[in-house]
């Protein structure tokens, strides 16, 4: 689940691709996130998109909980992400 990171996502849907002006319009977009979470303290802001975790593509909301799901707590993943149509990977520990 996202929560095991410290955020909340929703779909990327057209509408917000062409506001986020994302380089690939589809993955997991941030809506809100714990500062007291992995995600923030691995920098992780509302409105990244998450396109990647590990070698799984996230292509919705859904595929980021079931990517996320078969993780043991404490281990650390590699996630994809997009800000501001820049693409980076972040290293985030799964709570």
């Amino acid at each position: 689940r996202p929560a095991r990171l410290g955020i909340g996502v929703r779909d990327v849907t057209p509408e917000i691709a062409d506001q986020l002006r994302l380089k690939i319009p589809s993955g997991a977009v941030v809506s809100e996130v714990d500062p007291s979470g992995a995600a923030a303290q691995s920098g992780i802001r509302r409105g990244d998109v998450i396109h990647r975790v590990g070698r799984t593509e996230v292509g919705t909301a859904v595929d980021l909980t079931q990517a996320l799901g078969g993780l043991e707590s404490g281990a650390e993943v590699v996630l994809q992400i997009e800000r501001n149509g820049q693409l980076a990977f972040v290293t985030v520990r799964v709570e």
